[in-house]
């Protein structure tokens, strides 16, 4: 599916993307070796009404944000909603399948997330980083701003930008100082530096 085609569906309909390969396509390989890429930027616009959208994504294995996804026009009303659950899917080894027990699954985020006051959730170990083609010896900055909305997630974070930083934002402020709108940040999981 492409960026443009995911971008004009989210201004007012919620997606939903699954990728779990079937018992019979897999041959003997194990379920939960399906991922999902986004190679495309997604940038939800404004076209006539806002309204508020979900965008769940759900992986066997990895899901991997390689290009930014945006909420352009900063209107709260047109929320993009983000969950993403990695690894999360029924395994031949049951033991290997949920959450960050997940061994072969995760949310692996080299790119940069706005959803203007909707909330995001990442189910299963996390990576916030590099990109296959950042180097990081100039610093890199890898940034999340929800302007209100809730960032949540449900496992292990390991972070790995060289000289950067990884930045959540969830604060909405007209002015320095003026706070609008100020949404909560939580980790369940342990938090690591891979730097």
């Amino acid at each position: 599916v492409s960026g443009t085609v995911l971008s004009s569906a989210l201004q007012g309909t919620n997606v939903s993307i699954t990728a779990e390969p079937t018992d019979s396509a897999t041959k003997g390989v194990a379920k939960n070796a399906a991922d999902i890429l986004v190679n495309e930027q997604i940038t939800k616009t404004y076209v006539g009404k806002s309204v508020a959208t979900n965008l769940n994504l759900t992986a066997g294995r990895n899901i991997v944000i390689a290009q930014d996804i945006n909420q352009s026009h900063g209107d709260k009303t047109g929320a993009l909603n983000i969950t993403m659950n990695a690894g999360t899917t029924d395994s031949v080894d049951s033991s290997t399948a949920h959450m960050q027990n997940n061994k072969y699954g995760a949310n692996i985020i080299r790119a940069n997330i706005f959803t203007w006051g909707g909330d995001l959730t990442l189910n299963g170990g996390t990576y916030m980083g590099l990109g296959s083609d950042e180097s990081g010896t100039d610093g890199t900055q890898r940034e999340v701003y929800s302007a209100g909305g809730d960032i949540t997630i449900n496992g292990d974070l390991l972070m790995a930008v060289g000289n950067g930083t990884v930045s959540l934002h969830t604060t909405e402020s007209a002015m320095p100082n003026d706070i609008q709108n100020q949404g909560s940040i939580t980790i369940t999981g342990n938090i690591n530096s891979a730097n």
